[in-house]
């Protein structure tokens, strides 16, 4: 049966005979004898691992390149959806070659091969079928039938990819895996009604892999729907994942359920694409089934256990500490800059919408995504870009009239985009393109022609107030992106909010969890939000109507993840009110260099000098005490390491200072000096002092550029570089260290060292001038266990207090929050000031000291922090009537009452010199505000009174017939710790409950005012409210069940109960 080959069009032409004819062919003796053009060599693309012994797998092919020459052809066949039926054969592909000799051949295969670009989820035989071209067998064609065979059996294999490239697309297999897991395990339970912690959600996991007997250990974070950055040894990689699905069916195991297994035993067999294939096991031991017998088998899938029968038989792995030895770089580089912008801002949007990177590295990217994001903003050509862009891409459909005149503004705008003046042509482009539609007659011309310029029209319309204006427009529509879903969080607690979301969206499960991913990273949505305001508003110093609403909108982000970002929002509204820092320094320093001329220069006399004083000093004099201060400034904190030990110099040694106590008069230095009082002050002054302690000084001012963001890395640097000058430092009797870190437009950091504390940092003195310490009265808070509270606002700090127990086996119970400021005036020099300004600065330090506290509440033990506390230290004079300082007090805390309360700050106290009159002597001062019951507001007011006989200070109450509960105590005795009463309170409050011991003294409160309101409306002053005007019996069960009346005719204290 079959076609006769003489017949055949294709065969007659090879042998030269006509090629529709019938007549038959010598195929033997031809009249024409074919003659061989050339050589060709096919090779057949299939998908299948040469590395498994030619196993087929099935995928998706993402991308195939080839391109067919002159001497090179093929085709291949996939679905139209791109991917191979697991199925179907294995083979997609076919190329062939031509040569005028075989090697030639053979030449144009491999390089046809090595140009073929297969992008896909599986694996093919295109690198194999490279290397068999190549081998010295082939080349010679000294092949056999069984040279496959052989190879084979010889583990031929291809060339294996890079083993860090493995690493990283395993670990992110491993990684997007658990992340879809934990995410469908949130969305089911929000769908059965249970509620899940945020943390459910994280897109952060540490993988472990072995690879030829080493183990990796890397962390995982996907900052973006399909991007990862990978982390292993402090070196990190990011890269773009591809989707890798495969599939099979499992035919039938060959061993039993829980059988034994030999190493190397065949246990399963597998058909994938029309082809068995045989899976062994690698160890001795005992197989357990995961999959039944002719299931489809999915990626990734696990398809029985192997238990060991000795844990020795395991492989041991040895850890690796090496680092990543390469660099992805992605394919498609993008050059244009409305790409790169588009890439850019994508990026915040990842992290907006709660995807983030792992720290260290985290702040580091962002802030430069976000510096790179305003440097493109600012490019005058990226406008430019975005609408070629789009009239490439509209060109064939926009009417030529239109599209020539908008190119023709293009054309102008880009002649001129070196110039300063140069204006974006938004606003002529949408002017040409609605004068251009009035023209249009029929209506459905101008749907259409609308409808084609729509995205132009989009695009012109963010440029409408020109390039800085498109900034800002970018910038708050991130800032809102923010807003949208941390708006949602602020109505109660996470289950409140989550039930109300999931409530809403009943159909759309997946909305709710999108938006409680946004929320999980609050974090690091609140580092991006807060530098896109800083370098907003430090760019463009204008707020318009739009930015201060938004802002505005910002400050209302009452819970405590939005903390900092309403802080830097009300810090921003409060600076913008303000004259800029540039205009108040210029201003003061015209006004000093005009007092120093008019009232300085001019009638001060001139005096000699107080060198020839210190020269007189007797240095021999064993019994005068001296103190030595060295004050340096420094470029950077190099320079101020070169010449520290240059520092030490004017210090004696301790062996000197105890054989003969002798001070050198006069010292000077090229990059430090010291200063001493006049002779004449002290000679009748010599105390007997021996020094047999550190008494000396230095402080440290380094000018640096640096955030002070950074400043605990500082700490680091300076804690190790005062570690190597320990000996030195102790040798010259240094007592402690201050370096100062001087920031433009920022309060100085402040790290203070101690010798008593070996040079260690003392963080009770972060930030906080040393000389300046008395002033917070820390020495007040020694009943606490201090830990230092980092804040933004360096004027306030805030300490988190551990009540001491005496009994080391109980735990500490009382926990609070100190916040302590101090209050100069603004030039930081008059001594007096005036009422108006007290009352300004002290309820916007009260404010700065809320904005804190609520940040300080992220800390884990803030939650069971009860009696905060609020100090206020106000240094200028101040003419009052103190029942103002009452009035007002009680004013800003009925202003304030919803956050103090929020906040648990029970106690403040107000410390300030006074004046009666302008002629009086300045008083010491003191107001003290509690509100422990949770109903009633206690202001007392105390002066300080210095006892002549014993030189003790002791409060004294200001309104006579009414002591305070200070009246009498000494001003250095410290805080006291929560009593029981307070216990019970706190516990009673936290169920949002009152105490029932607070109950009569409410009823009372209730009465007098009941009381005061019936007077005045009757004005009747004969009506004196009696002195017992409350009384209230307790009835109380002893152990026999008898009752005992117990009266409670005053307010109930800690010792009545």
């Amino acid at each position: 049966m079959g076609i006769c080959l003489h017949r055949i069009k294709s065969i007659r032409l090879l042998y030269g005979e006509e090629p529709f004819g019938v007549s038959p062919i010598d195929f033997e003796n031809p009249k024409h004898k074919p003659v061989p053009i050339g050589h060709a060599i096919a090779a057949r693309i299939t998908s299948e691992n040469p590395d498994e012994g030619f196993k087929p797998s099935s995928g998706t092919v993402e991308e195939i390149n080839f391109r067919s020459r002159q001497n090179v052809w093929g085709y291949f066949s996939i679905s139209s959806s791109g991917g191979l039926h697991e199925f179907a054969d294995s083979q997609f592909g076919h190329i062939f070659s031509y040569g005028d000799t075989r090697d030639d051949a053979r030449e144009n295969l491999v390089v046809a091969l090595k140009e073929l670009s297969i992008r896909g989820d599986f694996h093919s035989t295109v690198e194999i079928l490279i290397r068999l071209l190549e081998t010295e067998v082939f080349i010679n064609n000294t092949v056999k039938t069984s040279w496959l065979d052989t190879l084979i059996a010889e583990r031929f294999k291809s060339e294996k990819p890079n083993t860090m490239i493995s690493l990283v697309c395993g670990a992110i297999h491993v990684a997007d895996e658990r992340f879809r897991t934990n995410f469908q395990n949130f969305q089911s339970s929000l769908e059965r009604g249970q509620i899940l912690p945020m943390h459910s959600l994280s897109v952060s996991t540490h993988v472990e892999l072995v690879c030829d007997s080493i183990k990796y250990k890397l962390q995982v974070t996907k900052c973006g729907p399909n991007c990862f950055f990978v982390v292993m040894n402090e070196s990190y990689v990011e890269v773009e994942a591809n989707r890798s699905p495969s599939a099979g069916k499992l035919l039938h195991y060959t061993v039993e359920d829980g059988g034994p297994i030999e190493a190397g035993q065949a246990y399963a067999e597998i058909e994938v694409m029309k082809m068995v294939t045989e899976l062994r096991c690698p160890s001795k031991g005992h197989l357990q089934w995961n999959k039944r017998p002719g299931a489809i088998l999915d990626a990734s899938c696990v398809l029985a256990h192997v238990i060991f029968e000795d844990s020795l038989q395991i492989p041991q792995s040895k850890l690796y500490y090496g680092k990543f030895s390469f660099e992805i770089k992605n394919q498609s580089t993008i050059t244009k800059l409305n790409q790169i912008f588009q890439t850019t801002k994508q990026t915040l949007e990842n992290i907006l919408q709660g995807y983030t990177y792992p720290e260290p590295y985290f702040r580091e990217r962002v802030k430069l995504t976000v510096e790179h994001l305003f440097t493109i903003l600012r490019d005058p050509s990226l406008p430019l870009l975005e609408v070629e862009e789009i009239i490439s891409n509209i060109s064939e459909r926009m009417p030529q009239e239109v599209k020539k005149e908008i190119q023709k503004l293009l054309k102008n705008y880009k002649s001129n985009l070196t110039s300063v003046l140069v204006q974006f042509p938004s606003q002529l482009i949408a002017a040409f393109i609605d004068n251009y539609a009035t023209k249009l007659e029929h209506r459905s011309d101008r749907d259409a022609f609308f409808g084609t310029v729509q995205s132009l029209v989009q695009l012109v319309k963010r440029y409408r107030n020109g390039i800085k204006g498109h900034m800002k427009t970018v910038i708050t529509d991130l800032i809102r992106n923010y807003l949208t879903i941390e708006t949602l969080f602020q109505f109660g607690q996470y289950d409140k909010c989550l039930t109300q979301l999931r409530d809403k969206h009943k159909i759309e499960m997946h909305k709710v969890v999108e938006i409680v991913f946004s929320h999980a990273n609050y974090n690091a949505k609140n580092s991006l939000v807060i530098m896109l305001i800083d370098l907003l508003f430090e760019r463009d110093p204008r707020l318009t109507d739009e930015s201060t609403a938004l802002l505005s909108e910002l400050t209302l982000l009452t819970h405590a993840s939005n903390a900092k970002v309403a802080l830097k929002a009300r810090q921003v509204l409060i600076e913008f009110q303000q004259p800029p820092y540039e205009s108040n320094i210029y201003k003061r320093y015209k006004i000093c260099n005009f007092l120093y001329m008019l009232y300085v220069q001019e009638n001060t006399p001139r005096t000699s000098s107080c060198t020839d004083d210190i020269m007189l000093i007797d240095d021999e004099d064993p019994q005068l005490f001296r103190r030595t201060g060295i004050i340096a400034a420094f470029e950077n904190l190099e320079q101020a390491s070169s010449f520290f030990d240059e520092l030490l110099t004017p210090f004696s040694s301790t062996s000197s200072n105890n054989n003969n106590h002798s001070l050198t008069a006069s010292r000077q230095s090229s990059k430090a000096h010291s200063r001493h009082s006049s002779y004449d002050s002290l000679a009748n002054q010599k105390p007997t002092v021996k020094i047999d302690q550190a008494t000396n000084l230095i402080y440290v001012f380094i000018k640096d550029d640096s955030s002070l963001q950074e400043n605990f890395k500082l700490e680091n640097v300076f804690r190790e570089f005062l570690q190597s000058k320990c000996q030195s430092c102790t040798a010259k009797n240094i007592r402690r260290v201050t370096f100062s870190l001087a920031s433009k437009r920022q309060f100085p950091a402040y790290f203070t060292f101690r010798k008593r504390l070996d040079f260690e940092e003392d963080k009770i003195f972060r930030n906080l001038e040393p000389a300046l310490a008395y002033q917070l009265e820390l020495y007040r808070l020694r009943s606490f266990d201090l830990e230092f509270v980092p804040t933004s606002n360096h004027k306030v700090h805030i300490y988190l207090g551990k009540g001491k127990v005496h009994n080391k086996q109980h735990d500490t119970a009382d926990y609070r929050l100190f916040a302590r400021s101090i209050i100069r005036h603004s030039d930081l020099v008059t001594k007096e000031t005036s009422y108006e300004y007290l009352q300004n600065e002290a309820e916007r330090t009260l404010l700065e000291a809320l904005d804190e506290l609520e940040i300080a509440f992220s800390h884990p033990l803030a939650k069971k922090t009860d009696c905060n506390h609020v100090f206020m230290c106000f240094v200028p004079t101040v003419c009052i009537e103190p029942s103002k300082v009452e009035e007002s007090i009680r004013e800003m805390v009925l202003r304030y009452g919803m956050r103090l309360w929020k906040l648990r700050i029970l106690q403040a106290e107000l410390k300030m010199t006074i004046r009666l009159t302008p002629d009086s002597e300045p008083l010491p001062f003191r107001a003290f505000m509690t509100y422990e019951s949770g109903y009633h507001l206690d202001i007392s007011l105390y002066r300080e009174v210095t006892n002549q006989t014993t030189g003790q200070t002791v409060f004294q109450t200001y309104n006579i017939g009414k002591p305070g509960p200070l009246d009498g105590r000494a001003l250095h005795e410290p805080y006291l710790t929560k009593d029981q009463l307070q216990y019970k309170r706190f516990t009673a409050q936290s169920n949002s409950t009152t105490y029932v011991y607070d109950l009569p003294e409410m009823f009372r409160r209730a009465l007098i005012v009941s009381w005061k309101q019936y007077s005045d409306l009757n004005k009747s002053k004969d009506q004196l409210m009696p002195k017992d005007n409350f009384i209230c019996q307790e009835l109380i069960l002893d152990i026999t069940n008898q009752s005992n009346i117990n009266n409670l005719a005053s307010p109930v204290s800690p010792t009545a109960i």
